[in-house]
């Protein structure tokens, strides 16, 4: 489940996270048959598709309305949905941020966890730390490939030459090499 606070979640990022959870949920050499049901949920912070509706639902379907079968599902929720249903109240409560307005109990527990004990508060801010780490190696990451590609662009070199120039460990050679 991801949350998307721009009007766009791109069908090729549900996929992406489709792709990492069949990687993490089967082993080297397992039978296929083995991969669990699998939902990617993108709830957004407003309607998507601008049709109104409080998700959107996608499968894989062929001609004549044929399923794939292949156990995947991928949804879309509508985050501004407050419809008098399950759907509308759980997107109520997901969008409170006060715990004791929330009406799930098994979410309004959760929510006081992280705002009202130091533990938790803690967890927030070790989990915001981590995230906050990952995105500046990610972003690192992308303007050394970016850098990478506009040396070789600009002085005709191979990606080797382009790495050298950059003085990139040969430690790190070897992944970037498959991304230029």
């Amino acid at each position: 489940m991801e949350v998307q606070t721009g009007m766009r979640a791109s069908p090729r990022r549900l996929r992406y996270h489709s792709a990492c959870m069949d990687v993490e949920a089967l082993g080297a050499g397992e039978p296929f048959e083995r991969l669990p049901e699998q939902w990617v949920v993108f709830v957004m912070e407003r309607d998507p598709f601008g049709e109104g509706r409080p998700t959107y639902l996608f499968e894989n379907v062929g001609p004549g309305g044929r399923r794939l079968g292949d156990g995947t599902r991928k949804l879309y929720a509508n985050g501004s949905y407050r419809g008098d249903d399950e759907i509308g109240r759980l997107m109520a409560d997901f969008c409170e941020p006060d715990p004791d307005r929330i009406r799930d109990p098994a979410l309004a527990k959760r929510v006081r966890y992280f705002k009202r004990t130091e533990r938790g508060r803690r967890e927030m801010e070790s989990m915001s730390e981590r995230l906050m780490r990952i995105g500046r190696e990610e972003g690192a990451e992308a303007t050394l490939i970016e850098n990478a590609r506009s040396i070789m662009e600009a002085f005709r070199l191979t990606a080797q030459q382009a790495l050298d120039v950059l003085k990139v460990p040969e430690a790190d050679r070897p992944r970037l090499m498959e991304l230029l």
